[in-house]
């Protein structure tokens, strides 16, 4: 007898909290009116586990971001929830004071060598610290961030800080980024592209042809519910489902010569050279992402000649980010070589040293900050 008024009172506790669960959910739902409509309770995806295209599906993976979607909870191991419908990581910082000293000693460098250097802040995905700080989770990334701006432009460094300037681009700012992964969209790595090339021009006095990028020189193709962002990989699809993609190129002519000594690409042809085969071919899975359509991923150092410009050589240090700025940056100048300080063993100033660089362009998401990655410390510039 004891035993099933026991087990009466647990399943009334059970039927109970799923109640509530499903309720704050629904609520939590009502209450992001700032998303688009696509976007909205039922974008959740509740049938994603059990999607053919998903080979994470059935996972334990799955069905836990399922049941957690389902009752409403925002906090997912690392990540978080935010009211935009975002998932995304907090970033807090202790001090960005080595980042602040390798910054401006490189840039020392580059003077040294007369080359002109510019840093650029790329925004990261939790755009706002009040995101977290109202939920009790302490965040300090913007706080710090204009204070290395602030001491960039004390000690003479160039810096072009994009964070305002990305906020800005959409109604509700998180469009900027795709909704299960950490990056920013192609069409915010476009801006961002163009935004650096005037920057180049207008304050470094390097030619960039900011006319190429016009909007009439591109074309733009639109795919929904396509693949796997990088957070929902862990979340399971289920928590926020599959995520849209826009592909940008230009549809006037162009020729590049693009080489990746890491993968043994060496290709030649008009833009497509730096774009994934797969992609355009249409075998490209669920699971890829779609971020690395473009330049194949990360490497140790990339070559992107530009056959049709004859001015401006520019290496751009770079992260993940930097996959959907550089090709459309390429199209300004006549040559771009990247260097990933986390896959690169070689010294970056000897490199700029005897490289004849028109520029130097150090470009990080503010999630590099106090970072090492693959052994590597993000700052280590020597």
């Amino acid at each position: 007898m004891f035993r099933k008024v026991i087990l009466t009172v647990l399943a009334f506790l059970f039927a109970l909290g799923f109640a509530e669960g499903v309720f704050l959910s629904f609520k939590a739902a009502q209450s992001v009116d700032t998303l688009p409509e696509k976007r909205q309770a039922v974008k959740a995806k509740m049938t994603a586990p059990f999607d053919a295209r998903s080979r994470e599906a059935r996972t334990m993976a799955e069905y836990n971001g399922f049941f957690r979607r389902l009752i409403g909870s925002r906090i997912f191991g690392e990540f978080y929830l935010l009211d935009s419908g975002s998932l995304t990581p907090r970033y807090v910082f202790s001090d960005l004071h080595t980042d602040t000293e390798a910054v401006i000693s490189l840039a020392e460098f580059c003077q040294e060598h007369d080359t002109p250097f510019l840093y650029t802040v790329l925004p990261a995905k939790a755009l706002y610290d009040e995101d977290f700080t109202k939920y009790g989770l302490s965040q300090n990334k913007e706080a710090l961030t204009d204070v290395f701006v602030k001491d960039l432009d004390q000690a003479g460094v160039h810096c072009l800080d994009l964070r305002q300037m990305v906020k800005a681009l959409n109604e509700n700012p998180y469009d900027a980024f795709y909704y299960g992964d950490h990056h920013q969209t192609v069409s915010t790595g476009l801006e961002e592209a163009r935004a650096v090339s005037a920057y180049l021009n207008d304050e470094l006095g390097v030619y960039s042809d900011t006319q190429i990028l016009k909007e009439e020189n591109l074309h733009r193709e639109y795919y929904e519910d396509c693949w796997v962002g990088e957070s929902s990989r862990k979340t399971g699809v289920s928590y926020l489902g599959l995520e849209d993609y826009e592909y940008i190129a230009p549809v006037i002519p162009t020729s590049f010569h693009f080489t990746d000594p890491g993968r043994g690409i060496d290709l030649e042809g008009d833009f497509t050279v730096m774009v994934r085969d797969t992609f355009l071919n249409g075998t490209m899975s669920t699971e890829e992402s779609r971020h690395y359509a473009y330049l194949y991923g990360n490497s140790a150092i990339q070559y992107i000649t530009n056959n049709m410009q004859d001015r401006t050589r520019i290496l751009v240090i770079k992260d993940s980010h930097s996959q959907v700025i550089n090709p459309f940056l390429a199209m300004t100048v006549s040559e771009i070589t990247s260097w990933d300080v986390r896959y690169n063993n070689n010294s970056l100033r000897e490199y700029i040293a005897s490289g004849d660089f028109d520029a130097v362009i150090l470009m990080y998401s503010q999630t590099m900050f106090c970072r090492t990655l693959n052994g590597k410390y993000m700052f280590d510039l020597d």
